[in-house]
């Protein structure tokens, strides 16, 4: 039975991650923010072939990546000397978006996803979500910058929602964007989003609940399945409470981290 049951829940995971990667799919539809370090990591370990992934011959050619598809020294070091406020802002960024976007939906497809937009409790994330897991999430969600610096890397930026009562939310470096007007506007303030990371921790007993989660990407204009009824029924007063509480949250997550480097 158990195995049977396991064999069911893998089964689900990688229709879901099939269904997300259809959605990233559709026209318009735009990864935001890719997790950089963290893919080529996944990469390594899944054992994915980056040679057979777009644009790898052209990005050696120019000298962007590595003979084994890491982003070259040389590429990042151009990148922080020029204006640019993020990593794609290159000439050739435009290949290092399908690269680096084909490593993620390979990982999505060989990990598979738990899609835990639907979720309506902090019973149903429970029985959903357990640490190592790549979730999806699809809603509204309130992005504030950490960091007062307005170019290069180190951008700290906060990310949360809340579903089925439970807060959810990640720390990003937004240099990691993948477009300007994805590090400055759809990254920015409160924008229904799509977002894929790996569960790094629960506290379902807190007040409120809350899931930590190890972003991996954040996408855009994905075809819209879910959000709109995660605030049904809310009055504005409710949205406005909600607001002040993510800036009240991300104050607090940024004087802990300002602790834990002194």
């Amino acid at each position: 039975m158990r195995r049977h049951k396991a064999a069911w829940e893998e089964e689900v995971q990688i229709a879901a991650a099939r269904a997300v990667v259809g959605l990233s799919k559709v026209s318009g539809a735009n990864w935001d923010y890719i997790n950089l370090q963290r893919i080529f990591r996944l990469a390594d370990t899944l054992q994915i072939n980056l040679q057979n992934l777009p644009k790898f011959d052209e990005l050696q050619h120019l000298q962007m990546i590595s003979q084994e598809g890491d982003i070259s020294d040389s590429a990042i070091i151009r990148a922080k000397g020029r204006p640019s406020l993020y990593l794609c802002g290159l000439a050739e960024g435009r290949y290092l978006y399908q690269y680096t976007s084909g490593i993620l939906t390979r990982i999505l497809e060989k990990l598979g996803v738990q899609d835990i937009s639907d979720a309506t409790s902090p019973n149903d994330i429970r029985a959903l979500t357990e640490e190592g897991i790549v979730v999806f999430v699809q809603a509204p969600f309130w992005f504030k910058n950490m960091s007062k610096a307005r170019a290069g890397p180190d951008r700290e930026r906060f990310g949360h929602t809340r579903v089925g009562g439970v807060t959810i939310r990640f720390v990003f470096d937004a240099w990691e964007s993948t477009s300007m007007t994805a590090c400055n506007s759809r990254l920015s303030g409160r924008r229904v989003e799509s977002v894929v990371g790996i569960v790094s921790s629960r506290d379902l007993k807190a007040r409120p609940p809350s899931l930590q989660i190890s972003c991996l990407g954040i996408g855009s204009f994905f075809e819209q399945i879910h959000w709109r009824s995660l605030y049904q029924g809310q009055s504005p007063a409710d949205l406005t409470k909600m607001t002040k509480s993510i800036y009240k949250l991300a104050a607090r997550t940024q004087r802990s981290a300002v602790s834990t480097k002194r």
